[in-house]
């Protein structure tokens, strides 16, 4: 189980954002403040095991639209 996720400059999730995650977590926020980009961060993670880093970054259109 992911314990704790530590993202910086990810989309629009900026630097050191560090989640610590339960056996259920629940994402809440108004639009806009990150909650697809912290889930994309882990998609990311997956893609690039699967894809490669190159792979990844591809699938999302460049590194422009990945970092921040």
């Amino acid at each position: 189980m992911i314990r704790r996720l530590s993202i910086s400059n990810y989309r629009s999730l900026g630097q050191d954002v560090d989640l610590r995650l339960g056996p259920l977590t629940a994402l809440v926020g108004q639009n806009g403040s990150g909650k697809t980009n912290v889930v994309d961060a882990l998609r990311f993670l997956g893609d690039c095991m699967r894809l490669g880093l190159e792979g990844a970054i591809t699938k999302r259109h460049g590194i422009g639209a990945v970092r921040r």
